[in-house]
């Protein structure tokens, strides 16, 4: 007798197992179900070799050029570029790039740097300047462009080792 209610209790307690299990895995409602299959993961979607790849520097701290009062920036610069073997180079000429990019900085106002204009414009200013010790010399206007038009600007574009500029801090006192 005792046996038997000790397999009844083993067993009521593995369909409560199963059955807590079985709820957990499956969506409550029609709108989970829609919910995860909308956020799942699709095969085939995150491509290693086409991953950005970024090179971090280190933060940038340098006054502005405001007459009227002494104002500084303190400003986190990330570099995308297209491969790993531009990441390499851009480490080889970092003191170039840091002291290129400091120059920048310094020839701005914090009226110049506060608008979203001037910080886009900053960002292709930084970018010009990193490309030079590359080898590329491009102007800030061409940089600014949404879309280059010409078949040779699109190639030049297209050679170009710097992708983007981004800001990862950006304050300015």
């Amino acid at each position: 007798m005792k046996i038997v209610l000790i397999m009844a209790v083993l067993l009521l307690l593995l369909g409560t197992a199963a059955l807590v299990a079985s709820r957990s895995v499956v969506p409550v409602d029609e709108e989970d179900a829609e919910f995860e299959a909308e956020h799942q993961a699709k095969p085939g979607a995150y491509d290693a070799k086409s991953a950005p790849v970024f090179v971090q520097l280190e933060t940038f701290t340098a006054n502005l050029a405001d007459r009227d009062s002494d104002r500084f920036i303190q400003v986190g610069v990330t570099l995308e570029v297209v491969d790993p073997k531009a990441a390499e180079q851009i480490k080889a000429f970092m003191p170039v790039i840091r002291n290129n990019i400091l120059l920048v900085l310094t020839n701005k106002t914090s009226d110049a740097v506060r608008e979203p204009v001037g910080k886009r414009r900053l960002a292709a200013e930084i970018r010009a300047q990193a490309l030079r010790p590359l080898g590329h010399s491009v102007k800030v206007e061409e940089l600014l462009d949404e879309e280059p038009s010409g078949s040779f600007r699109q190639a030049k574009w297209a050679r170009l080792p710097i992708k983007a500029v981004h800001f990862s801090t950006f304050i300015v006192q």
